[in-house]
């Protein structure tokens, strides 16, 4: 099986070689196919918060004739495991925020898997905020441009007592990602840049300006200004 899907592909290059892994909110269980098939992993498990989606995961495991080696489960995200169940947890193709509340709201069981492997399609910073401030270490991060959008995948894990140093800057940039020197990297910076310049833009058109629109004028200049003198080429 091929992945065309390059979102999908840089979220199964980024998942460590385990025994078995969960793919929360799977859709159409295209990951843990694909990794059972390459030897990523021996067993998956596929759950979905709804049953259309978790039926479409069934058909295509039965297809590629795995029913034997990837489990569906149905319900919302940590709460179909069972601790230590699981040496990967992935969650793609959610926001930033949902990410953080499933991972709160299941925490137990979340921080004793080994890896977590994240997908957020927004809210980046928010979820790492919240990694930071709960005792997560971002062990790496990546990004892909997919059909005109850019995507960012962590990999992080919990470790007890950790206490993460950090700035605002931090949580927009990714201190992870900028220690790389990849495609993905650059990728990133360069749509953050277009992003933080088209905000901007509006920004500064706005005539009676209030004090939270002033703030976030700062803000941005001050993510335009970092990618300005740390990335060359954008």
């Amino acid at each position: 099986m091929v992945l065309r899907n390059k979102r999908l592909l840089m979220v199964a290059n980024m998942i460590p070689k385990c025994e078995c892994m969960a793919d929360i909110g799977t859709d159409h269980a295209l990951l843990p196919i694909y990794l059972v098939l390459n030897g990523k992993c021996n067993r998956a498990i596929a759950s979905d918060v709804k049953i259309g989606p978790l039926q479409s995961a069934e058909k295509n495991i039965k297809r590629h004739h795995l029913s034997d080696k990837i489990e569906t489960r149905l319900g919302s995200g940590f709460e179909v495991l069972k601790t230590g169940e699981c040496q990967v947890s992935v969650l793609a193709g959610m926001g930033g925020i949902l990410i953080s509340r499933l991972i709160e709201d299941s925490f137990d069981i979340a921080k004793e898997t080994p890896y977590l492997v994240l997908q957020p399609n927004t809210e980046e910073a928010s979820l790492r905020k919240y990694l930071f401030d709960n005792g997560f270490e971002i062990l790496d991060e990546n990004a892909v441009m997919d059909r005109g959008h850019c995507y960012l995948v962590i990999l992080c894990r919990h470790v007890p007592g950790l206490v993460s140093e950090y700035d605002e800057i931090d949580l927009i940039v990714g201190k992870v990602l900028n220690k790389k020197d990849t495609e993905g990297r650059a990728v990133y910076y360069q749509e953050l840049r277009q992003k933080a310049d088209k905000v901007l833009r509006k920004l500064e058109k706005v005539k009676n300006r209030t004090e939270e629109i002033e703030k976030r004028i700062v803000e941005y200049k001050k993510v335009v200004r970092w990618i300005d003198e740390n990335v060359e080429g954008i």
